[in-house]
């Protein structure tokens, strides 16, 4: 964090021109760490029940990627755990779409409420049972859609079908 000293008559400063001149104050990170019980039920859920796990989130690719190996879910350095960003998977025509998500681990970076309804659709088409759990109104179309749909927290976005 960091500031300038602004005169308030002055008009708006260009956005380059802001960078510059600042007073340091200090770092700020922000952690939403994995709950401990995640991984485990992660785990029981692929082996013991045969579960295929997809996360898909607005993070970024980084960021994604690292929660999804924290909980056990991605490892690249398995070729069959396939990342795709929600602008990619927008862009992919119906069959490709279809492939893509059997095939994907992680859709990170701006994946879109209706990128989560088109994976469910997808999924669906190729003769898949889909169970999307969502906590925020971007998720209510895809656990409108899902066969079932488990809007989770006690703070998330009421659903209804």
């Amino acid at each position: 964090m960091a500031y300038r000293a602004a005169n308030a008559e002055t008009p708006g400063v260009d956005i380059d021109q802001a960078a510059h001149d600042l007073v340091w104050l200090g770092f700020l990170a922000i952690a939403d760490p994995i709950r401990p019980e995640v991984p485990e039920a992660v785990a029981a859920c692929r082996r013991k029940a045969g579960i295929k796990i997809k996360m898909v989130t607005g993070d970024s690719q980084p960021t994604a990627q690292e929660i999804g190996r924290q909980i056990g879910l991605w490892d690249p350095s398995l070729p069959s755990h396939s990342h795709i960003g929600g602008p990619s998977f927008q862009e992919l025509e119906e069959e490709p779409a279809r492939d893509a998500a059997e095939n994907l681990m992680v859709m990170s970076s701006s994946a879109k409420p209706l990128d989560k309804v088109r994976l469910v659709r997808s999924l669906q088409d190729r003769g898949e049972v889909v169970a999307v759990t969502g906590d925020g109104v971007n998720d209510c179309g895809a656990l409108n859609y899902a066969d079932v749909g488990l809007a989770m927290g006690k703070s998330g976005t009421a659903a209804w079908r």
